[in-house]
Parts: structure tokens; C-alpha cells; sequence
């Protein structure tokens, strides 16, 4: 999915609410409910994005626990030395499928630990090679599918590639825990912006007096700002979190990563961005109005 740019608080979802201006006059119950279920579409990406926050921590600590548990067994496997050069390549296969061996056992802890977390095939789907090649680097892939015996190297390097993989994950587990706290902060400005926006929006403009308008007036320019505020707040705040997990090329920052599979890749910007044009729209009416008074 091409993601958006960070900067542009417009950011915006697959399917529109409409531009229906909230200074129009209130028609009843129906109405009510039609602006009830905008606001709550306007808000429902803040909620997906938590759900999916809260779905990625949980695997990412199940794969950390699995990565340690895999760990734990390999050091308890055995270590051979390295065949010498006269073994003949019959011997060399006879020894490789032999159940039991180092190998074997190295496969085995791993199918069970790292591919054996609730979400393996949902997620991944990979046979046992890729999956290596994936996690670790081709060389070990084919060291530990191709290889005769476990050797003390082999050893050295699959526990040293395992710390990598367990630390990889604990720091996206940071950077997720403060994705959440961020997104959690600004979910709940803007909950409270657009609840009051629909206040502001419910009596129609004509039953108002100037006075009242122009109150509406600088209430509506005042949470404009407070839009403006938590956009460049959040800005803020994903440039520290991307940059703390060092990603490569291929992710320009942690909210492409989390959100990837969303209609939106930037939750709480498109929020704003929603808001904002509303917003505009209801402060515009009022100036209007505030014209015909004159």
C-alpha cells in the first residue's frame, strides 16, 4: 500500500462521509442519527488502528517468547565436529537423516518454538528453509538444512542470530507500546473535538442570535487550532519512533509498518484531516449567517 504523506493532516480513507455542512438546519431524528454515524466513521479509524496495535503487541510478544524458548533448546543440543573431507557423501546423507542428530534436533525445536506461535501460517506460511533464510540469512538456512552436523560454529551463530531476532522484537514492542500511548493521547482530543463539533452543529444558524454566532465562531477557529496542534504533535512523535527503530529503505516510517493493511496509513492525521474540513465548513456557515445580521 503507497503511503501517505505524513505532513498532510487530509489523509483520508477509501470511502467518504460526504460534505454535507453541519450548519444545516436539524430535521429531527433521522438527522441525529445520520450525524451520529459520520462522526462515529470519521472516528472509526482511531479505533482500528488500536485494535490493530493491540493485535501486534500480542503477537510480537508470543514470537519473543518463542525466539528465547527455541534458544533454550539449542543450547542444550549437542555439537558435533565438522565431518572431515574423506567422509564419503553416502555417509554424510546417512547422517543427516538420522532422527536424533544435532540437525534434527535444531529443525525440530525450531518448528515447534518459532513456527509453532498461534499466527505462523497466518502471518508467514513459510516451510522451515525460508522461514530460516528469512528470520536468520540464507547461509544459515542452508547450513542447518543442507549441512551434515551441528558444529560448535553453527552453534555460536544460531544463538547469536536468535538474539538479534529476540531483540528486533522487543524494540518494535517499544515502538508499538508508544504507537498506542501516542495514538490513545490524540484519540481521545479528538473524540472530545468531534463531540463538541456536533453540539456546535445541531441548532440551526437561523435561530441564532449574533452574539451566540459569533461565540460559535471563535469556539469553531479555537478547535481548528487544537487540531493543528495534535497533528504536528503526532508528526513529532513518529519521526522519534521510526527513527529509533533505525528501519531500512524499504519502510519510510513505523505508521507504514503498523498500518499497512488499513484504508488509511496514518490514523489520527486522517482524523484530523476529516475534523478539519468539518470544522471549516461549520465556520464558514457562521460567517455567512453573521453576515446577514449586518
Amino acid at each position: 500500500m503507497a503511503a501517505s504523506d505524513p505532513s498532510d493532516p487530509n489523509d483520508s480513507e477509501s470511502t467518504d462521509t460526504g460534505n454535507e455542512s453541519l450548519s444545516q438546519p436539524n430535521g429531527g431524528v433521522n438527522k441525529e442519527r445520520s450525524k451520529a454515524v459520520e462522526y462515529g466513521t470519521i472516528l472509526k479509524p482511531l479505533r482500528e488502528a488500536t485494535e490493530s496495535l493491540d493485535l501486534e503487541r500480542r503477537r510480537l510478544v508470543d514470537e519473543c517468547q518463542a525466539f528465547k524458548a527455541f534458544r533454550s533448546r539449542i543450547n542444550r543440543i549437542p555439537t558435533s565436529k565438522t565431518p572431515t573431507t574423506s567422509t564419503s557423501s553416502k555417509t554424510l546423507q546417512r547422517q543427516e537423516q538420522v532422527p536424533g542428530t544435532g540437525l534434527v534436533a535444531v529443525r525440530d525445536a525450531y518448528r515447534e518454538t518459532v513456527m509453532g506461535v498461534p499466527h505462523y501460517e497466518a502471518e508467514y506460511n513459510d516451510t522451515y528453509p525460508q522461514s530460516l533464510a528469512a528470520e536468520f540469512s540464507p547461509e544459515v538456512a542452508v547450513a542447518l538444512t543442507q549441512g551434515s552436523v551441528f558444529t560448535e560454529r553453527y552453534n555460536r551463530l544460531l544463538c547469536a542470530k536468535t538474539r538479534e531476532s529476540i531483540e528486533e522484537r522487543e524494540q518494535f514492542i517499544t515502538a508499538v507500546d508508544t504507537e498506542r500511548e501516542s495514538l490513545t493521547r490524540a484519540a481521545d482530543r479528538l473524540r472530545s473535538i468531534a463531540e463538541e463539533l456536533q453540539t456546535l452543529g445541531e441548532p440551526p444558524l437561523s435561530d441564532l442570535d449574533y452574539g451566540t454566532l459569533d461565540a460559535y465562531r471563535v469556539r469553531t477557529e479555537t478547535l481548528e487550532s487544537n487540531c493543528d496542534a495534535i497533528a504536528r504533535r503526532r508528526q513529532r512523535e513518529h519521526a522519534a519512533t521510526s527513527r529509533s527503530l533505525q528501519l531500512d529503505d524499504t519502510l519510510p516510517d513505523v505508521a507504514t509498518y503498523l498500518y499497512q493493511d488499513h484504508s488509511v496509513t496514518y490514523p489520527a492525521l486522517a482524523t484530523v484531516g476529516r475534523l478539519g474540513d468539518r470544522l471549516c465548513d461549520l465556520r464558514e456557515s457562521i460567517g455567512r449567517e453573521m453576515m446577514l445580521r449586518r
